[in-house]
């Protein structure tokens, strides 16, 4: 229900209030003996006194939220008011103290963002892309918020359930006021450890049990880069000077994320220079590959012209032997040539024989 829809059943409903009747001035005679109104009226008798409740269980919390949640086939947009709603009054219960009615809020409110939302037909249909990021961010936000309150109910539980007769003193110490909170605040400022009574817990259970509000989701219509920035402000280093424990909380975080980013930064690197010796080696490859495929086409024609020129074939009967005479030689040349074709050495041998 939105504000303007709220204004207009305000307006609607004071218009039918009956009219009152208003007297005239009148003295009031006072008894100098009797009790005042106001004393009387803040002082009620011990039989009106309510008992102060118990603290409960993670168990009996979620089961109470879980009914709360109400109408199960309301439309999409409905579940988003009411996931909104449920965060808003979460934070609220938490700045005033109520721890319990803060989980019971968020446990509602971390049911509808992560079940009720994402199985809807119309999840995909109405929401882009990005806010379908966004709520995903918000919905761990919401579980961090739940997993910091967890510690501090479960703690006030086990408590109750070792002592049950403290009744009172857990009970003040489920629902702290916010001047409590703030009591809190500047004892873990100035580093003390002094705890309030004995059922209280040391201060720095208590500073771990109290979620911070830089984890407290934002708006649902932020996007995460501004949810980003947000977070970077609100988690500046907190420094104590008594116990130093946020600062070297803080030291511990500045390392890993100062490790990761030198990680990352080497992994970046290491991609980089593999891409360059994969682009160097495909490179290379293809250099290669022209260069044989140049010589495959040189190789024939260039072998061709360098090669030895073919001897001309010439007639054996056209060789002349100078010095022989046409007469006598001639018909032993002749013959000779005639013959089948011998080794140098047995044709020389036969030459000599012939020509003595």
């Amino acid at each position: 229900m939105n504000s303007s829809y709220a204004t207009d059943i305000f307006t609607q409903v004071s218009q039918f209030r009956p009219a009152t009747f208003q007297p005239g001035p009148t003295r009031v005679y006072q008894n100098p003996n009797s009790v005042p109104s106001n004393i009387a009226q803040a002082a009620p008798p011990p039989s009106q006194v309510q008992a102060p409740s118990r603290p409960h269980s993670i168990a009996e919390l979620a089961e109470r939220a879980k009914q709360s949640l109400g109408d199960e086939s309301r439309p999409f947009k409905a579940w988003l008011r009411v996931a909104e709603n449920a965060r808003r009054d979460a934070k609220s219960f938490y700045e005033q103290g109520d721890f319990e009615a803060a989980f019971v809020e968020y446990a509602k409110a971390a049911t509808i963002v992560l079940e009720k939302i994402p199985g809807h037909p119309e999840y995909r249909v109405l929401l882009s892309t990005t806010q379908r990021h966004n709520m995903g961010l918000h919905g761990q936000e919401i579980l961090d918020s739940l997993s910091e309150l967890k510690i501090s109910i479960m703690t006030r539980y086990e408590q109750w359930r070792a002592n049950p007769s403290s009744v009172q003193s857990q009970a003040s110490f489920s629902n702290p006021t916010p001047q409590r909170l703030a009591a809190h605040r500047s004892i873990n400022s100035h580093g003390t450890n002094t705890p309030t009574s004995s059922s209280t817990p040391s201060s720095s259970r208590s500073r771990a049990s109290i979620p911070p509000r830089s984890r407290m989701p934002s708006s649902y219509d932020q996007s995460p880069h501004e949810d980003d920035r947000l977070r970077r402000e609100h988690e500046q280093p907190e420094v104590y000077s008594g116990d130093g424990v946020r600062a070297e909380q803080w030291q511990t975080h500045e390392d890993d994320a100062r490790r990761r980013r030198e990680w990352e930064e080497e992994g970046r690197r290491r991609m980089t220079e593999q891409r360059r010796q994969e682009q160097d080696g495909i490179i290379r490859r293809q250099r290669e590959a022209e260069h044989a495929a140049q010589a495959a086409r040189v190789g024939p024609s260039s072998g061709q012209n360098r090669g030895v020129t073919p001897a001309v074939p010439v007639s054996t009967s056209s060789v002349q032997y100078p010095g022989a005479s046409a007469s006598g030689s001639s018909g032993l040349i002749t013959d000779y040539l005639q013959m089948p074709l011998e080794s140098p050495t047995r044709c020389v041998i036969s030459l000599g024989r012939m020509l003595s």
